[in-house]
């Protein structure tokens, strides 16, 4: 932790302004995963946007979680959690 206080630069490229233009991040899809084997879902996921996140005051009534759901888009995992958790 006293390294990376030491070094503010290294964090720079993280700033939400400088990660504004890339929005949402995506968390990657593995090519390789097979269709989904579960024919529908009860819900469905949608990314929620990065709205509000300039705002530094409201950082402040948000969680680590909401920030994670507003700056990363994490439809892929949907594959990836079929294949491994649906048992039909």
């Amino acid at each position: 932790m006293q390294k990376r206080a030491d070094n503010r630069d290294a964090l720079v490229p993280f700033a939400l302004t400088n990660l504004s233009s890339h929005l949402p991040l995506r968390f990657p899809l593995d090519p390789d995963l097979p269709p989904s084997p579960k024919p529908r879902y009860r819900s469905q996921y949608r990314y929620l946007d990065a709205e509000g996140l300039d705002d530094a005051q409201g950082w402040e009534t948000l969680s680590t979680f909401d920030i994670a759901v507003r700056l990363i888009d994490y439809a892929n995992l949907e594959p990836l959690l079929a294949t491994h958790i649906y048992v039909p």
